[in-house]
């Protein structure tokens, strides 16, 4: 696992991408991605979406908050999710609805989208988050490392016959996930998604908490005060 992460990826772009073409199309790990991107340096200008779109030249970067979209129908197999495999994607694919019976993997039309989108790989970050990161390198980095772990995880490879849709909440946590390889795709399950909206809720406890003991100690500290000039 990479250990920590440096923002010098405007310099090396170039260099990544003329690394990639030299693979030849050979299977080449995310771990690689970010050993050949990534170099020890003091800048911390370089946004989320140019340290993603290094590791993954031409890869999509969607600002939306696709995490709310109900997990009954992500996990189908008729969901539109190959939508968010172009420059531009509307709202429309958050408010989708299943029109009929669920098809089956094997169905001509589940493996014509996912054969449309192998070599691709696409980010959805809500817009509370893109406001984050503007002004937190240090998210960027927490945010590929999980992105990291997510692949390692489930023994994902980045090559010409995969794909990688990721999802990630206002935190900055993977909310959702779609995976494809070989003809299938694995997609985040419902103890995921759960796990994620705990992780949520315990944040937003503990930062109900922190702003509690905040206010009490302003308040102890006031009253200390009054006694004194009392």
């Amino acid at each position: 696992m990479t250990e920590y992460f440096e923002l010098n990826v405007l310099q090396n772009m170039q260099q990544t991408r003329q690394q990639q073409k030299q693979q030849n199309n050979n299977d080449v790990s995310f771990g690689e991605f970010l050993t050949n991107a990534l170099e020890p340096t003091q800048e911390s200008d370089v946004g989320f979406k140019e340290i993603w779109q290094s590791h993954f030249p031409n890869a999509y970067y969607h600002v939306m908050d696709a995490s709310k979209i109900p997990q009954e129908h992500w996990q189908r197999n008729d969901y539109p999710f190959e939508k968010f495999f172009a420059p531009q994607i509307d709202d429309s694919v958050l408010s989708w609805q299943p029109s009929g019976i669920e098809p089956q993997m094997g169905d001509a039309s589940v493996q014509a989208r996912m054969e449309s989108i192998l070599g691709q790989n696409a980010i959805v970050v809500p817009k509370e988050l893109e406001e984050k990161l503007k002004n937190n390198p240090q998210l960027a980095q927490e945010m590929m490392q999980k992105i990291e772990r997510l692949f390692a995880q489930q023994g994902f490879v980045s090559t010409p016959n995969t794909s990688a849709l990721i999802v990630f909440d206002e935190n900055g946590d993977i909310a959702r996930f779609r995976l494809t390889s070989g003809g299938r795709f694995s997609v985040s399950s419902d103890e995921f998604v759960q796990a994620a909206k705990k992780r949520r809720a315990e944040q937003e406890q503990a930062r109900k908490n922190a702003e509690e003991y905040a206010n009490e100690q302003a308040l102890a500290e006031y009253l200390a005060r009054q006694r004194k000039l009392g």
